[in-house]
């Protein structure tokens, strides 16, 4: 009888064995995943901002000090100039919104491949609550304690059924980014090289457009007016450029470490292996993504 107990308790181990082995990812590879996923998510928000406010410091610093044209053919070359530049920009727009948004459903999708915790939660407390209910009729505590195990015995073998999917399922995701991630990240990151310089020569002509504002100004003005409005309105635009600035820096950084670190997930997640320490890089990465996180904050508050 002994004998028959052991050879049915090793079965039982080998075939928890065998479910956890056929895992496509093991447990540290799949802790790293959920991780970077978790990371990245909303990144595209704020490449979305970095755009808001690029547009925002370039319009807004047009208006400073508007130009009076008194010669029709300036104004035409003008005219003929500004429509060749937005149709140019518009293609660029719509190249990097599309590159964006595909790096957005594609990170922030991951949630989707989570168990709904709250949900079998829910659950599980009626189920006990059922069976208290039904083993209180059951002298001595026998019921709850007979239910309760054939209860744990179900949830737990529901568990070992699971965790091989969800991880298959994981790591099936991770292969779809294999060029989608790199690739968009390139076209994002080109577009946020380029803006990089237009912002630092932007904060060159906001301070130009202000002091031609001053030299433009026809009658005496009391003090009041230049601290009240004209310091007021220059210093608005030139903060929200300099922010602006060293956000888009810092998404350059944050994208570098992001293509670096999913570049090296993909890699090692093909084989089933221990991840020790942070092989990807993330501690770097999130150290990134959170002085980016502080600038996407303070632009955000300044375009207000």
């Amino acid at each position: 009888m002994k004998a028959v107990r052991n050879i049915n308790f090793l079965s039982i181990l080998l075939f928890v064995a065998y479910i956890f082995q056929s895992c496509a990812l093991t447990n540290s590879q799949f802790k790293t995943a959920k991780q970077f996923y978790s990371s990245v998510n909303n990144f595209d928000k704020q490449c979305h901002t970095l755009k808001e406010s690029s547009f925002k410091i370039t319009y807004e610093r047009r208006l400073l000090f508007p130009i009076t044209y008194n010669n029709d053919s300036l104004m035409v070359n003008e005219l003929v100039a500004n429509y060749e530049e937005n149709v140019i920009a518009q293609y660029k727009k719509d190249n990097i919104d599309n590159a964006i948004n595909k790096i957005g459903n594609y990170f922030n999708s991951y949630v989707s491949l989570l168990p709904k915790s709250s949900e079998n939660k829910g659950t599980n407390r009626r189920v006990l609550a059922a069976i208290e209910d039904y083993s209180s009729y059951l002298p001595f505590g026998i019921g709850l304690t007979i239910y309760k195990t054939v209860y744990d015995v179900i949830n737990y073998t529901a568990r070992f059924i699971k965790i091989p999917h969800q991880r298959k399922k994981f790591k099936n995701f991770i292969g779809k980014g294999e060029k989608l991630v790199p690739d968009n990240l390139n076209i994002i990151s080109k577009e946020f090289s380029k803006s990089s310089l237009m912002l630092d020569n932007e904060k060159v002509l906001i301070k130009q457009n202000y002091l031609l504002l001053l030299q433009a100004q026809k009658v005496n003005k009391n003090p009041y007016d230049y601290y009240s409005v004209y310091n007021v309105n220059f210093l608005k635009n030139y903060n929200l450029a300099v922010l602006t600035s060293e956000l888009n820096k810092s998404m350059l950084e944050s994208i570098s470490k992001i293509n670096a670190s999913y570049t090296l997930l993909y890699s090692e997640t093909r084989n089933r292996k221990r991840f020790k320490n942070d092989i990807i890089g993330l501690s770097q990465m999130n150290s990134k993504l959170g002085k980016t996180k502080l600038f996407n904050k303070k632009v955000e508050e300044a375009i207000k």
